[in-house]
């Protein structure tokens, strides 16, 4: 969906849901410049190094992704092997995927505007999202569709959900919700149609003014 149409409030309702469910909740932000190669990634594998058991090999590989792992972990960790850099990238893919693996409990991982993700952390979400049915992992991203309507061909197998404008009857029940039962007067039902044309940020910020 656009900016504003409610794509965060959404992914943030189910991180709740599923914190309440005893799953294993992972976060991850894209930001507009793209970041360091698998920068939506770092924080999400960082915190799946601290809950699984890594070999000495494994942790030299990650280390390319988290270069500050050994002051983290309390541990000496040597230099990856040398690689060209494509048997590298396929290698570290791998040990991530592994990763992923070993996991039992129930896992979701939410990734914010994928839009700007870079090459690489595209990447790796297509590998892990090739077998998250086989795991208990589900995964929801989220992105402008305006900014990259390739993503719908990107990720065909994915199941792809677009947020719409909310109806003349939706934004008459949120600002209700807001101010009470103001928020049925006609003027203001029209004036917030007519600002926002079913934004739901933009209708919130207006209702708040």
């Amino acid at each position: 969906g656009v900016s504003g149409i409610g794509k965060s409030r959404l992914l943030n309702e189910v991180r709740i849901r599923a914190l309440v469910k005893g799953m294993a909740v992972f976060v991850g932000q894209a930001i507009i410049s793209g970041g360091q190669p698998f920068q939506i990634w770092r924080d999400i594998l960082r915190r799946l190094i601290f809950m699984t058991e890594v070999d000495d090999v494994e942790l030299s590989i990650l280390k390319m992704i988290s270069p500050d792992l050994a002051t983290l972990l309390g541990r000496t960790i040597d230099d990856a092997e040398e690689n060209d850099p494509a048997n590298a990238q396929n290698r570290l893919l791998a040990v991530i995927e592994n990763l992923f693996r070993r996991q039992t409990q129930p896992m979701l991982i939410l990734l914010e505007d994928i839009q700007w993700a870079s090459e690489e952390s595209i990447i790796l979400l297509k590998r892990i999202g090739a077998i998250a049915d086989e795991l208990p992992l589900l995964i929801i991203a989220s992105y402008r569709d305006d900014e990259a309507p390739e993503m719908d061909s990107t990720f065909a197998d994915a199941n792809h959900i677009k947020l719409q404008s909310l109806t003349p009857d939706a934004i008459v029940d949120l600002s209700t919700s807001m101010i009470g039962d103001t928020g049925h007067n006609a003027a203001i039902a029209d004036l917030l149609q007519n600002h926002t044309e079913g934004n739901a940020f933009l209708l919130i910020e207006i209702v708040r003014t």
